[in-house]
Parts: structure tokens; C-alpha cells; sequence
């Protein structure tokens, strides 16, 4: 049963101009309690790099493991039970303002991208996808990670291409 839930704030992670964060982590199983669930005021795209376990969506489980990519809606009530030592991810934090009129060109009539939608309804739908990374998805997040924390000059351009 939830007794808690945190919601994650945009302003913990993003800069005021610019709604894209990469982060990194390792959680161990000590650091999800069974009873903590979490929200967050952004979009959230999870990579696992080392470890498995499952993603608690709505209190469903969800298996995951290296190579795992998960997006995740900002009001999915979510949580990791971890079933290795240690769960190693990067994190994609992104606000929907960052993805500016381009989403717009991503709608197709697969509704793939209905998950970004207002009307998108959580009750009827799970809020996240869930599949394994392939060589380009894993390349693509890994030059994201780099740019990020190297901040060059313009790298905001390059993240929001």
C-alpha cells in the first residue's frame, strides 16, 4: 500500500530557459522502499545499464533489465523493485515546452505518440513504454549524456535535435 508519494520538481532539475536534464544513478534496493511511490512535473526517459528488477507502475509490475528503455509519464505513480544489487540508469528529463511545435510532426496514425497528448487518459491506458534499447537508441542517449555534461557552446541546440 502507498503511504508516501514524492513528486519530482522541475526546478530541482532543469535549468529556468532550458526544460532537459541528463542525469545518472545507481540505486541499491535500500533506496526504493516498498512504501514510497514518485510523480514528476516532466517526461522521463529510464535506461538501464546495469542490474534488473521491475518498474512499479500504478502497483503493476513490469520486468527490466540491461537494455531496458522506459518512458515514463509525468503523473505515472512509479517505483523500482530491485533484484540485483544495484540499479545503474540514465535518466532523459525533459518538459513538453522543450519539444516545442516538433512534437506536432512526430503524431501518426498509430497513435504512438498519443502518450503526449492532453487527452491521453491514464485510467484507461498504462502511462509509460516500455521496450529493450537497440545499438542507435543506446549511442543516441550516450551522445545526449556527453553533450550534456560538457555544455558546449550551443549544446542546447544539439540536445533539442
Amino acid at each position: 500500500m502507498i503511504q508516501k508519494l514524492k513528486t519530482f520538481r522541475s526546478a530541482d532539475f532543469f535549468l529556468q530557459e532550458f526544460h532537459f536534464a541528463v542525469t545518472y544513478a545507481i540505486h541499491t534496493p535500500e533506496d526504493c522502499l516498498e512504501e514510497q511511490r514518485f510523480t514528476r512535473e516532466f517526461w522521463k526517459i529510464t535506461r538501464v545499464l546495469k542490474g534488473h528488477g521491475r518498474i512499479l507502475v500504478e502497483d503493476t509490475p513490469f520486468p527490466v533489465h540491461e537494455g531496458s528503455v522506459i518512458l515514463v509519464h509525468p503523473a505515472a505513480v512509479t517505483t523500482f523493485e530491485i533484484l540485483s544489487k544495484e540499479l545503474e540508469i540514465d535518466n532523459v528529463l525533459f518538459d513538453l515546452s522543450f519539444l516545442g511545435n516538433e512534437l506536432e510532426s512526430l503524431r501518426d496514425n498509430f497513435r504512438f505518440f498519443d502518450i503526449f497528448s492532453d487527452s491521453f487518459k491514464q485510467k484507461s491506458s498504462f502511462a509509460f513504454y516500455l521496450q529493450d534499447t537497440n545499438p542507435k537508441i543506446t549511442s543516441l542517449i550516450g551522445e545526449m549524456k556527453r553533450e550534456y555534461k560538457a555544455r558546449r557552446t550551443n549544446y542546447h541546440i544539439f540536445l533539442k535535435a
